[in-house]
């Protein structure tokens, strides 16, 4: 089992997944995202 951070479309967010397979359909999401540039970095 492999845990993969992927990119959405409009590249303001990475979200996270674990792979159990190769098939698109055994890529299940862990329901955690970051932002790739934060608004407020202090």
């Amino acid at each position: 089992m492999n845990s993969i951070g992927m990119k959405n479309r409009k590249g303001d967010k990475i979200h996270y997944y674990y792979d159990l397979g190769h098939s698109q359909t055994q890529r299940l999401s862990m329901g955690i995202f970051i932002y790739v540039k934060p608004k407020n970095l202090k």
